[in-house]
């Protein structure tokens, strides 16, 4: 086989692999339990919310936001991360609805996003907006997390295409072909 060969059957093997990688998505990520837990009623309010996902969350990529009934942030301090749990500080001082939502990228390259509802005490009115997300709690509006190691791969791998490409292009033409 000669190498000219060889790096034509080594470019469409890329090209294939890339072509097929959607096929393989990792399927979204999963909370494995929230506490308080998702349509408790709790009789004293929490000092904390804690999310428990089946993976570790990647460093720099979660957020979460805690709402009260009409939408205020109760939030007191930001996320802190260990292995798979991220616990979020919360200042509840009245009974009512509690909307925890989240977003993060685990470590198995997958993604988590959604909510946990709670109340404390008796709860009057409505439950919190479904509106409220991370973003508006000062959250990942505008984040843009580290990027994808696979996806950093598919790059380099066109650079390096593109780099072929140009190299015969002016191969050929010095060539006179």
């Amino acid at each position: 086989m000669t190498a000219r060969r060889a790096i034509a059957l080594t470019m469409l093997a890329l090209c294939l692999a890339l072509l097929v990688r959607p096929l393989f998505r990792v399927p979204p990520g999963e909370l494995a339990a929230a506490s308080p837990a998702d349509g408790a009623t709790l009789t004293a309010p929490p000092d904390a919310v804690v999310l428990t996902f089946r993976s570790s969350p990647r460093a720099g990529t979660t957020h979460v936001a805690v709402v009260d009934g009409d939408g205020r942030p109760v939030s007191a301090g930001p996320p802190r991360t260990q292995t798979t749990q991220v616990q979020l500080p919360v200042s509840i001082d009245a009974p009512g609805w509690y909307r925890v939502a989240y977003h993060t990228d685990l470590s198995d390259g997958s993604r988590a996003t959604g909510s946990v509802t709670f109340a404390v005490g008796a709860p009057e009115g409505d439950l919190p907006p479904q509106a409220a997300t991370p973003a508006e709690d000062g959250g990942h509006a505008g984040h843009g997390g580290p990027p994808d190691p696979l996806t950093m791969a598919a790059l380099a791998a066109n650079v390096v295409v593109l780099l072929v490409i140009a190299v015969k292009l002016v191969r050929t033409r010095r060539s006179g072909w």
